[in-house]
Order: structure tokens, then C-alpha cells, then sequence
């Protein structure tokens, strides 16, 4: 690829992650009241804080806000730790609509995710304009940004086509097949993207190439999971509750979890002769399937154990040479 080429494909990546960040800020202001409402009021048990994550997340198209609000209403008392694991669990269910949405992308040609793209952007700008403030000027923001978002993948499908001939880059791709490979370029690519939603849609779009196989999607799928949990765990620490250290380190397990489970499998049938299907191409589509699967049983084998791996989660109290909580207390009065 030449270098208008890569330049091509760094203005769609960059497109892409503006659009993305303008639609979630965008759903996130409109919805901002109603969202901290219902974690704060309804979210008691792991089942309620599993459904209200998934369509919570799935409204404002960003995990790493509700995760975020979460652990800070964990951490402030204002959401049992029981609720805010549900809702952590259901914001990775959540966010795995973006992938499904991306996957229509590609569908039609090139005609129909272009007018898709052009008219969002149209009617965002529109409203945006005409509507300067308020929760229609939000819900404009984020129309407008949906625009932008199908026109940046649409740039880095295009210019990533040649990719899909460049020994170099089959090479690189080749080398990250292996599970841990793969797993730690998945992880990196959401903590610099700050986004698994935009790592997920990028992986997409390379693989519309086909040069992207099963081997790679899946644990580089299952690395932008864990890579989610990156500013989460920044956020709680730097705000030192231990609640909320709880709640970021009960995401991180979680995922981990999910991740080794399904690396396990994997290797099990690989042993067992059945790794034929991962050196198939996977496709956009595939990759949403997989996200959304992936998250639905980990979710539901996981879900039963959630107080337990609260209970693993726990920070350890902090205690000094010589410091004894039960002196403290009497120093104290």
C-alpha cells in the first residue's frame, strides 16, 4: 500500500473514533438523567443490574460510561455492590451492539452505506444547528456522529483492501494467531483506543479484507474485552474508594475469566483435532455474532457467582506495623 493509502486509512480510523465518541457523548447527554436514575433507584440484584446494563448500554452505545458511572455510584454508597456487578456484566452484553450495527456497513455495495452515512450526517447537522441546546440538540450530536462513524469505516474498509495482498501484513497477521499473541493485541488496542466497541469495529473492517482468520478474531475479540477494563480500574484507583476499587476489579475478573474459559475450549478442540473451522475467514458479520455470544454465555455461567468473585475482588484492608483497628477506634473516642 502507498502512501496515500495509509493516509487514506488513518483518516478513517480517525473519522470513525470521532464519530463513535460524538454518538456517545451525544446518547449519554440525552440520556444522562434517566440513566444515573436507574442504576441509582433500580438496580437492587444481579438480575436487575444485568438487564439494566445491557439496555442501558445499548441505548447510549458506550459500556465504558455506564461502567464508569458505576463504579463512581458504587464507590459513592448509591448502588449496592451486588446491582453494580450485574450492571458491569450486562454493559459488556450492551456493547455489543455497535458490532451489529457496523456489520450493516458493508451490506448493498457501497451505495447504500454511503446514502446511510450522508443522510445522518444531513439530518445530525440539522438538528444540531436548529437546536442549540437541550436533550434534541444531544440527540442530534449523536445522529450526526452515527454519520460520521458508518463514513470512517466505510474510508478504512477501502483503503485497508490492499492490505489483504501485502505479504508484510499477512506476515504480522500470521504471528498474532497464536492465543496470547493475540489476546495482548486485542487488550492493547482498547486501552489506546479507549474504546472495545471501535477495537471490535476496526477488526471488522480488516477482516472485510479476508485476510483475518478465526484463530486471530477470536482471541484478539476476547483481548478487547479485557482491554475494556483499563480506565475503569484508572478511575476507581484514582478515586480510592474501596467500593469502587471492588466494582473495576470485579469487571477485570470477570472478563478474564470469560476470556480463559473460552481460550480453553479452543485449545481443547484444537487438541481434539477440530481447529480446521479457525483457519477459515471470518467476516464482519461473524465477528458480531461472536461478540454477542461470547458475552451472553459468559454472562449466564458466570452470573451465579457473581458475590463470590465480589468476595475475590475485595481490596485488602491497609494496615500499618503496629496498627490495630480495634486501638484506632478507642484512640479515636
Amino acid at each position: 500500500m502507498d502512501t496515500a493509502g495509509w493516509f487514506a486509512l488513518a483518516g478513517g480510523v480517525g473519522l470513525f473514533l470521532y464519530g463513535l465518541q460524538l454518538m456517545a457523548e451525544g446518547l449519554s447527554a440525552a440520556a444522562a438523567g434517566p440513566l444515573r436514575a436507574v442504576l441509582a433507584r433500580l438496580v437492587r440484584s444481579v438480575p436487575r443490574g444485568i438487564l439494566a446494563g445491557a439496555v442501558l448500554t445499548g441505548l447510549i452505545q458506550s459500556s465504558a460510561a455506564v461502567t464508569l458511572l458505576t463504579v463512581s455510584l458504587a464507590g459513592a454508597g448509591l448502588l449496592p455492590l451486588a446491582g453494580a456487578a450485574g450492571v458491569v456484566m450486562g454493559a459488556n452484553i450492551g456493547t455489543t451492539v455497535t458490532a451489529q450495527l457496523l456489520r450493516f456497513s458493508g451490506a448493498g455495495g457501497a451505495a447504500l452505506p454511503a446514502l446511510l452515512a450522508q443522510g445522518c450526517c444531513l439530518l445530525g447537522a440539522a438538528i444540531t444547528l436548529f437546536c442549540p441546546k437541550g436533550p434534541l440538540h444531544a440527540a442530534g450530536q449523536a445522529v450526526f456522529g452515527f454519520g460520521l462513524l458508518f463514513s470512517g469505516l466505510g474510508g478504512v474498509r477501502s483503503a485497508a483492501a490492499p492490505l489483504g495482498q501485502s505479504p508484510a501484513f499477512l506476515r504480522l497477521l500470521s504471528g498474532l494467531r497464536r492465543p496470547l499473541p493475540g489476546l495482548a493485541a486485542g487488550a492493547l488496542s482498547s486501552v489506546l483506543l479507549q474504546s472495545s466497541s471501535a477495537a471490535v469495529g476496526l477488526l471488522q473492517a480488516l477482516a472485510s479484507t479476508g485476510a483475518v482468520r478465526w484463530g486471530l478474531a477470536v482471541p484478539v475479540v476476547l483481548g478487547q474485552n479485557i482491554g475494556a477494563c483499563a480506565t475503569p480500574l484508572l478511575a476507581a484507583g484514582a478515586g480510592g474508594s474501596p467500593a469502587g476499587v471492588q466494582c473495576a476489579r470485579f469487571h477485570l475478573l470477570f472478563n478474564l475469566l470469560g476470556g480463559g474459559a473460552c481460550l480453553g475450549m479452543l485449545a481443547a478442540a484444537g487438541a481434539l483435532g477440530f481447529s480446521e473451522p479457525l483457519a477459515r475467514p471470518a467476516t464482519p458479520g461473524g465477528i458480531a455474532n461472536f461478540h454477542t455470544l461470547f458475552n451472553l454465555a459468559a454472562t449466564l455461567l458466570l452470573a451465579p457467582f457473581a458475590r463470590r468473585l465480589l468476595t475475590l475482588a475485595a481490596p485488602r484492608p491497609r494496615t500499618g506495623r503496629g496498627y490495630s483497628p480495634a486501638k484506632s477506634k478507642r484512640t479515636a473516642s
